[in-house]
């Protein structure tokens, strides 16, 4: 068996790949490779003890929901593994992946989410490793009883490896291994330390710094953050759905070649449960429609889809699936949502994620806005004009380039620099927006468009608005 490990792993990680120290925190931004690397070192590890020194190693993979855990680390492991022609048998049964040629070592998948889950962990001897991924969602208790099982292995060298993206200050992590003494070796890294992050998402990043301080802060610069300014903070977690459900509807996002999202909506007479089915990047449509039937979705189950692809939206629609556009007004969206009583179903990580970080933004002063923090949004034709320091140039003219363009404060115009600018969407449906001077703004309903009244989407406006214009303050 030769494995060329050197396309493989990530170099700008080897500060963690080298570490003995018996608890490792590799922690940081998003896309900065923690998890892959992560699995790469487990295997590498499970290699190196069983080929040279003949020992059969026992590692656990711990995550809070089972769910979460098959979606994120068996899925980074199997794909590995494929990659390497590593022979492996996974009892799916009992989540536990051996290796006959490498002295029938093995890996344990294991969840915490609740007390008799931790429990079960009690029974667990001879562990090796351990690796806790998104190490702050689960509790303080189940991290000390994971602590416990490391002992009796054959290794020489047992450690602890937790991975996570420091989000919030009240973190028990934080708590533990900031806050107070800790003998943890913490490895810090972030997108720019993992070489195969795309140009696009880098620049998604980038864009937080001047909407969402916070988040910059934790998913760029991965340092510790407090996240403020949340819209959502009416719901809570479920570990099933509750009996009674009167109906269910499926919410689905189009991201390719980014992350594609896939909700699957509980209705209850007194709230709503929201199930995650996909988030996942790179999807074309077969690859959607596969994954739509593979999680279960039924032909007469409506799916609400994202208008921006009527093309995708009809195909799906001949694959047999009940389909329709959703309602894209963002701030009537919100508050709808805000009403409701919401709970998300346990190994719903992604939608957990999605709800904590999305905040309002803020101007340069620090105020909130009513305006959320966006990421990916398909606003403006390309042939839109846009004010420049330089003068005035079409939006298609300035992709893949940086530069400055006069922007709004709230109180004045003053220069802001631009970045990432790109095609985001084919075919989109838009509107036109004509004002009294004869001028014309072609762009997406849900477009926010600043007036005297406040930020209002492009598909509100009537003739009772009145649009700021800066260069005429």
């Amino acid at each position: 068996m030769v494995i060329d490990l050197n396309t493989m792993i990530n170099h700008r990680h080897k500060e963690f790949f080298q570490t003995a120290a018996p608890l490792v925190i590799f922690y940081g931004g998003a896309g900065a490779g923690k998890s892959y690397s992560a699995v790469d070192k487990i295997i590498i590890k499970i290699i190196n003890e069983s080929k040279r020194h003949g020992k059969r190693l026992k590692v656990l993979v711990v995550r809070r929901s089972m769910p979460s855990l098959k979606r994120s680390c068996l899925d980074i492991f199997l794909r590995r593994l494929d990659k390497m022609h590593l022979p492996y048998d996974l009892n799916r049964a009992d989540m536990v992946m051996r290796f006959p040629d490498l002295k029938n070592s093995q890996i344990v998948f294991l969840s915490v989410n609740d007390d008799s889950e931790i429990e079960k962990v009690k029974s667990i001897t001879d562990v090796d490793l351990i690796w806790i991924e998104e190490a702050n969602e689960i509790s303080v208790q189940a991290y000390g009883e994971l602590l416990r099982r490391l002992r009796g292995g054959e290794s020489s060298i047992p450690q602890v490896i937790m991975t996570l993206n420091p989000i919030n200050t009240s973190s028990w992590v934080y708590a533990l291994h900031w806050e107070k003494p800790s003998t943890a070796d913490k490895i810090h890294v972030t997108v720019d330390d993992n070489p195969f992050a795309t140009p696009e998402y880098v620049a998604q990043l980038d864009g937080l710094k001047d909407v969402s301080p916070n988040q910059y802060k934790v998913y760029r610069l991965g340092e510790w953050g407090q996240l403020t300014g949340a819209i959502y903070t009416n719901w809570t977690t479920a570990r099933e759905v509750p009996a009674g459900v009167k109906d269910t509807v499926i919410g689905l996002d189009f991201g390719y070649p980014n992350t594609t999202a896939a909700v699957r909506v509980h209705i209850l007479p007194d709230r709503v449960v929201l199930q995650e089915l996909i988030y996942e990047e790179g999807l074309a449509n077969q690859d959607l429609i596969a994954r739509l039937r593979d999680c279960g979705v039924k032909k007469g189950e409506l799916i609400y889809a994202d208008t921006a692809d009527q093309n995708r939206i009809e195909e799906i629609r001949r694959a047999g699936f009940t389909i329709t556009d959703a309602d894209k007004t963002v701030h009537d969206g919100i508050l709808f949502m805000q009403g409701l009583r919401v709970q998300i179903l346990d190994g719903s990580a992604n939608v957990e994620k999605e709800a904590i970080a999305y905040s309002w933004a803020k101007d340069r002063h620090g105020r909130t806005l009513e305006v959320p923090v966006k990421f990916r949004d398909h606003c403006v034709t390309g042939d839109t004009l846009v004010e420049t320091t330089s003068g005035p140039r079409r939006i298609e003219e300035l992709v893949g380039t940086s530069g400055s363009l006069f922007s709004w404060d709230g109180e004045k115009e003053i220069p802001a620099v631009y970045h990432d600018v790109r095609l985001t969407r084919k075919d989109a449906d838009v509107i036109e927006i004509i004002f009294e001077d004869g001028r014309v703004l072609k762009c997406t309903s849900d477009h926010l468009i600043l007036t005297t009244m406040g930020w209002i989407e492009a598909g509100k406006l009537t003739s009772e608005h009145d649009v700021i214009d800066s260069r005429k303050e």
